[in-house]
């Protein structure tokens, strides 16, 4: 990767520091393993009216904190976090679309190789060790590392991977968003919902029904069944429309009203 990543006069992402805080670093990070470590002098991160600004500036103080950050990558996988090599499934919701998007926008086919490698070394990493044989087979880990690791099959963390993947519609990535669907799929229901944590059955409070991820991944199924109707055909319609009639049962799915 070469520092021209960079040359963008103005990035401004009009959401909060943390939900961007992984992509934008994601960025300083592949130009500093491309050897551009001399044009983060000109690199600045600064807060403004709620939202993050990226542009060219000169600030010196931020290259050391860039740097020993770099050195916690293992075999070019860029972690979720700045102050330990940690990998978790968030990260795929936010860092590999933002440089999709981003490559795409400046033409950088480069970046976009990048986007869909870090996808491939997270999947290779998070995917839990589950025999083919078992139903729920192809759910991600929620995280690896040394300070927080999770090694739960965590329904939201697998909504995150899946979605995030979606939103970088290329289309090698299908066969790994259909991993996690059909693992999803096969796992064990909670009231027809999928579990907060998707294998947990023992009643230890960890397995309940979980909205959130049960909408996320239905989200994922339609999408790439409109995307790909011949990998993901009417069995994945059926289950996703069971999904929502089980939201809407409970009042997610319905328009607000107004009384």
């Amino acid at each position: 990767m070469r520092g021209r990543c960079l040359g963008v006069d103005l990035i401004r992402v009009s959401v909060c520091k943390w939900f961007f805080a992984p992509a934008l670093s994601t960025v300083k990070n592949l130009a500093i393993r491309g050897g551009a470590r001399a044009n983060l002098e000109q690199t600045e991160f600064r807060e403004e009216n709620n939202g993050v600004m990226f542009r060219g500036s000169t600030r010196r103080t931020r290259k050391k904190h860039v740097e020993d950050w770099t050195r916690l990558c293992i075999d070019s996988v860029i972690p979720q976090r700045t102050d330990v090599p940690e990998l978790w499934a968030d990260f795929m919701y936010k860092a590999p679309p933002f440089l999709a998007y981003y490559a795409v926008n400046t033409s950088n086919a480069t970046l976009l190789r990048e986007a869909v490698d870090q996808s491939g070394l997270y999947r290779q990493a998070l995917q839990a060790n589950i025999s083919s044989s078992v139903s729920y087979n192809g759910l991600w880990e929620h995280i690896v590392g040394p300070q927080s690791a999770d090694l739960g099959l965590w329904s939201t963390g697998n909504g995150w991977a899946s979605a995030g993947m979606t939103h970088e519609a290329v289309s090698n990535l299908t066969s790994w968003i259909q991993e996690i669907v059909d693992g999803a799929i096969g796992s064990p229901m909670d009231d027809d919902l999928l579990r907060n944590y998707l294998n947990d059955t023992t009643g230890d409070c960890l397995g309940y029904g979980q909205t959130s991820a049960s909408s996320l991944i239905a989200s994922v199924a339609y999408r790439r069944a409109i995307l790909q109707p011949g990998t993901f055909g009417s069995e994945y319609i059926d289950w996703t429309d069971c999904i929502r009639a089980i939201l809407d049962r409970h009042s997610f799915c319905q328009p607000a009203r107004l009384e």
